[in-house]
Order: structure tokens, then sequence, then C-alpha cells
């Protein structure tokens, strides 16, 4: 296995998960602006890593999707479908499998991942495996966090065990691209999301550092509701959306 992360770091990330579930908050989704511009309504989408699934909500009622996704945590094949159900989505397939030992003999008009990728030794084959399932014509999504320049400085001090969890090779796009157009897919928009923003995973920063890492957050909140200036020093995110060649 080359993900540095196992079946027991998600879930005690996502420990007492049937309860984690949360009311959908269309508001508090990210990328939206991204899939409102480049998604094209209809037809079935596939997310790699969905629980608990406030993404496929907002997709499939936005665009008339069919949901349909992967993950390792067990209620996948429980909670999550009914999240989806209860928020009015159209239900497909979902599997509780190890991403890399997956085979599906279908494809689907979009597939997506968010924060995945990263946590893999072997980027490339990941991201093959991502373009497989992607149907001809289809768009293909991917995202992670930024977690190199300052961002790199912030996680080191406030967040290192979450940190220590993605392999920061792969926040690289020109390896991404690279990967992609080597197999067939046409890369439509690239770069990174939002100006500036911190987080740590819950725990992370405790005492003055938590009080440091807190203020240096509400500042991030505060510079990026005033400016809309990506870049990869600072912005938490970076994406890629690509279209497989027919």
């Amino acid at each position: 296995m080359s993900s540095i992360v196992n079946q027991e770091f998600w879930e005690g990330f996502w420990e007492d998960r049937p309860q984690v579930i949360p009311d959908y908050d269309e508001q508090a989704l990210g990328f939206r602006d991204i899939f409102d511009e480049y998604f094209k309504p209809g037809g079935t989408v596939f997310e790699v890593g969905c629980f608990p699934g406030r993404f496929l909500i907002y997709l499939c009622k936005r665009f008339g999707y069919t949901a349909n996704g992967i993950d390792w945590i067990p209620e996948i094949r429980t909670h999550t479908p009914e999240f989806l159900r209860r928020n009015g989505v159209a239900v497909g397939k979902f599997f509780c499998e190890d991403f890399e030992k997956f085979q599906c003999d279908e494809q689907f008009d979009v597939v997506y991942s968010l924060g995945f990728i990263e946590h893999f030794q072997n980027l490339e084959e990941i991201i093959r495996k991502h373009i497989a399932l992607v149907k001809p014509g289809g768009t293909l999504f991917l995202s992670c966090p930024n977690f190199r320049g300052l961002q790199h400085v912030y996680h080191r001090l406030f967040d290192a065990d979450n940190l220590r969890a993605h392999v920061l090779p792969t926040m690289d796009l020109r390896r991404w691209r690279r990967v992609l157009e080597a197999n067939g897919m046409q890369v439509v928009r690239e770069g990174y999301y939002r100006t500036v923003g911190f987080w740590t995973n819950p725990g992370e920063a405790r005492g003055i550092r938590g009080s440091v890492s807190g203020s240096l957050v509400r500042v991030a909140e505060q510079l990026d509701r005033r400016f809309r200036i990506p870049n990869r020093l600072l912005s938490p995110h970076m994406f890629d959306i690509s279209r497989k060649v027919r």
C-alpha cells in the first residue's frame, strides 16, 4: 500500500462518525464557483473519498447528477446514502473499498476528489485510476491542500501531525498536468484557490500555540474576504480541472 495513512487513521479522523454528518450547508462548500463555470448538467458523478457526502449533494442538486462514490469508512453504505436521499439526491452505487485495489467496469460523466491524492506516494498511479473512471468527453476535478510555501511554515509550527499525513511532493500542478496529458486528458484550468486560509486538525494547537494559531486564522479570514489573489505561497488549496479527449 502506498498511502501514508491507513484505514485506522480515517476512522480516527471521523471518530463518532455517525454523529458528524451535519445538516447540509451549501454556503460552507468551497469550489462552487469553479463547479458552476465548468461542470455540465446531467449524467453521473463519482467522488473518490466521498464520506460524508456534502459535495455530492451540491453537485447533484445543481447539475442533476446521480451520486456515486468510494470511501474506506463503512458508513459509506448506510449513512451517506441516507444523507443524500434526505437532501433529494438520486443515489447510485457506493463502494467501501481501498481505492488502490478498486476495480470498476463503469465510467462516469464527472469524477472528482477533494484532499485525497496527496496522501499517496504513487501519485501518478492514483491519478491514472481517477482518469480510468471518466467517460470519454467527461470531466475530472482534482484538488488538495497547498501545504507548501508559507503554508508549510504555518503547518510545521501549528499542525505538524497533520502535515506528516500528507506527501508534499504531490502538491505540484506541473506534475499533475504531465500525468493528465499523458493519459488522454486536456487540462482546462489549473491553479490555486482563495487568497489565504489556515486551519489545523482539532486538538493540534493548544495553549499559547493555539492562541497564536487562532489569531492567524482570523487574520487570514479577513484578508481572504477582502482580496481574491490566488497564489502558491498562501492559498490554502490547489486544483486542476480537465476533460477526457473523445
